[in-house]
Parts: C-alpha cells; structure tokens; sequence
C-alpha cells in the first residue's frame, strides 16, 4: 500500500501535489528536480513539465546551479505559495 501524506490525503496524490509537498517541506531550502523524482518516487518527463509550469507561474523560481544542475526553491514572493506554505504548516500541526 502506497504512503499517503497528510497534505497529499487533503490535495490529492498527484504528481503536482507531490511535487510541491517536496519543496514545502524543504522550506527556504533549493533543491534540483532530480531530488523531487527520487523522494517522492515520480517519473522524470512528468516533473520536468511541472516544473516548467510552476516557474512559468512563478511559483518557484531558480536559484544556484551546482555540478551543471539547476536547484530550485519556492518563490517566497508569490502570495499563493504563502497561503499553500501557511496551509501546510496547519496541516503538520494538525496531524
């Protein structure tokens, strides 16, 4: 049976959800997809397009690049990723 999170059981166990559930609970933290796919066990082509339409909302936003590899981290500006990152937070203590 499939471990299904707090936060995936309220939103759903998509590979979006999933996604972004990787980069809350990596707070402030960037991280390059590669670790997404591997954490949450999804399929690279099927993160890379989410990704892209994440950026393109500007949801997450670029930050270093390291060993040719581009780390990304939530956009702290963004005030849907406030509301999410509020939300999440309520969640864990919830749970």
């Amino acid at each position: 049976m499939k471990n299904i999170t707090k936060f995936q059981d309220i939103f759903g166990d998509s590979v979006r959800v999933k996604i972004l559930e990787f980069y809350l609970e990596a707070d402030k933290v960037s991280f390059p997809v590669e670790a997404a796919i591997e954490d949450k066990e999804i399929g690279k082509s099927q993160a890379y397009e989410i990704i892209k339409d994440f950026l393109d909302k500007k949801l997450l936003i670029k930050d270093i690049v390291y060993n040719r590899k581009q780390f990304y981290k939530l956009n702290p500006r963004n005030s849907i990723i406030k509301s999410i990152r509020s939300a999440f937070k309520r969640i864990l203590i919830s749970s």
